[in-house]
């Protein structure tokens, strides 16, 4: 019997931290309403759970993204749990095949390599996917897209992710997909330019997620209070 998206969803909750419409201090310029943290999935009792999740995304990311199945396909990851899901779709991909050839690739130091081989060119042929396990804001892909994978000489068909919480939509990163299991919606206030809206509701801070610890430091008389989850 197979695992539907609704249970891996519930167990996930139950190893991440995955919390919403909560007050939290991002860094000391940023507050924002959603806290996602999925570095729990990493640890090896959860592999059978990643495993699971990286089925369903490799099925959903080769269906939606319209991929030619009979041309060769890259996958790039760049941070740890990324790079875990990579190599299990390779897995999975060796086991049950869904296309005729999968490249599993890694982004050290803004640099592209496979297993120990540094990349100095990717055909325009190939169908780059970039995994971001959790796919939060703009710059940092736009970076990587930008100043690594174009250069080689391919652009990104779509981007992969277990959760997006950028609020965007693909023309945003500037390729024609991006692909999740969940979309969250988070709101980020930006104190440089502007005001926190919780924070002059007098919404509680999460002290113990985030730089909350820090910010009460700061602001121990903050009119809002301060919670743990």
């Amino acid at each position: 019997m197979s695992t539907t998206v609704t249970e891996i969803w519930k167990r996930i909750g139950q190893i991440a931290d995955v919390h919403v419409d909560r007050h939290f201090v991002i860094d000391n310029k940023t507050h924002s309403n959603c806290l996602v943290d999925l570095s729990g999935l990493t640890n090896p009792e959860n592999t059978g759970l990643l495993r699971e999740v990286a089925i369903e995304l490799f099925r959903r990311t080769i269906a939606e993204g319209r991929f030619d199945t009979n041309k060769a396909v890259m996958m790039v990851g760049t941070a740890l749990l990324d790079t875990k899901l990579v190599e299990l779709m390779r897995e999975i991909n060796e086991s049950e095949p869904m296309i005729e050839s999968l490249v599993p690739a890694e982004i050290r130091e803004e640099k592209l390599f496979v297993g120990s081989d540094l990349v100095n060119s990717i055909t325009p042929e190939t169908q780059v996917i970039l995994v971001q396990a959790l796919l939060q804001e703009i710059k940092s892909v736009n970076k990587t897209i930008g100043s690594v994978i174009r250069p080689l000489g391919s652009g990104v068909r779509a981007i992969s992710s277990i959760i997006d919480q950028s609020g965007l939509e693909a023309d945003d990163f500037g390729v024609p997909f991006v692909i999740a299991l969940r979309s969250v919606e988070v709101l980020h206030f930006d104190l440089s330019t502007g005001t926190c809206p919780l924070c002059s509701e007098g919404r509680p801070i999460v002290k113990n997620r985030g730089q909350g610890e820090e910010h009460k430091r700061h602001f121990p008389k903050y009119k809002g209070g301060y919670i743990d989850l």
